[in-house]
């Protein structure tokens, strides 16, 4: 009978080589991975030595361990980087106090650059001596600017401001036309109360004659028809007469006389008239006879 040959020596070498290829491939993924962090440089290098002799002693002793206990020991053997070497970088990288002094100045040059005031920036980088025409426009401009500001404030305040004239229902065409009014009144083109009306007669002047003359008896219609209505709730007087009147109805216009007015005489049928005023006039005062009889002497 032959015998059999014993396998556990065999078997002891392969669990030995596994081994040693575990510990190679993990020294190596250790040696990868500690070499991605930055350490410090003032260790010396024959720790390294060291701990590859002690390596090589742990992974001999352990070679008569069981195969469970054999790869369990060499993941707690395996160096794994402490808490002080993970921080490390952080401590290097982000350090607190190195950006406290440059975060404000960065800050403030975003602001600037940001900024809408584009003048002030300029006026920092280019500074100009004064001078007596720079002086002149500026006083000009700040002289302009007061004026604008009095005008916006009288124009909202008391030009137009008349509670009598606006009204809230109007129309936008009807308010335009009293605002157009109210600066003609102020530029004395027109009478006070009375630049609506004369804006509106000058409009209705491009009209043809049928259509003037339409708007015209319109007019004279609610002209009669307020006048009635003023009377018949008591708020006439004959001295307020002529708030009623429209600009066109005036009464009768009196009639010039023909020639000079500062001359004397009337021209009447083509010819100059004189009265005996007139020649006194010229040829001096003359006193009556009837005086003289009445005096004593």
């Amino acid at each position: 009978m032959s015998k059999r040959r014993p396998t556990g020596p065999s078997r002891d070498a392969r669990d030995v080589e596994e081994r040693d290829q575990l510990l190679g491939m993990l020294n190596s993924h250790g040696q990868s991975f500690l070499s991605s962090f930055e350490l410090p440089a003032g260790k010396p290098a024959a720790s390294k030595s060291s701990k590859r002799k002690r390596r090589r002693q742990e992974s001999q002793e352990t070679a008569i361990m069981k195969p469970d206990d054999k790869r369990e020991e060499p993941k707690a053997s395996s160096p794994v980087p402490s808490a002080s070497t993970s921080k490390t970088p952080d401590v290097i990288v982000f350090d607190a106090r190195a950006g406290t002094s440059s975060q404000p100045l960065v800050r403030a040059k975003g602001k600037g650059f940001m900024s809408s005031k584009i003048h002030h920036v300029q006026s920092e980088s280019q500074l100009k001596p004064p001078s007596d025409e720079g002086d002149a426009e500026s006083d000009q401009e700040i002289s302009n600017a007061k004026n604008d500001k009095l005008l916006h404030e009288l124009v909202h305040s008391q030009l137009l401001s008349n509670p009598h004239v606006f009204d809230a229902k109007q129309g936008s065409a009807k308010r335009s036309r009293t605002v157009a009014g109210r600066l003609l009144e102020l530029a004395d083109d027109a009478k006070i109360g009375r630049g609506a009306e004369a804006l509106e007669a000058k409009e209705n002047s491009h009209h043809a004659k049928r259509v003037r003359l339409g708007l015209m008896d319109k007019a004279k219609q609610r002209e009669a028809k307020a006048l009635e209505e003023a009377k018949t709730l008591g708020n006439y007087h004959p001295s307020i007469k002529k708030n009623f009147d429209t600009l066109g109805s005036g009464g009768a216009k009196r009639r010039r006389e023909r020639g000079l007015a500062l001359g004397i005489g009337k021209f009447r049928n083509g010819a100059l008239t004189l009265s005996k005023n007139d020649i006194k006039s010229v040829e001096g005062a003359v006193p009556s006879t009837g005086l003289r009889k009445g005096r004593r002497h």
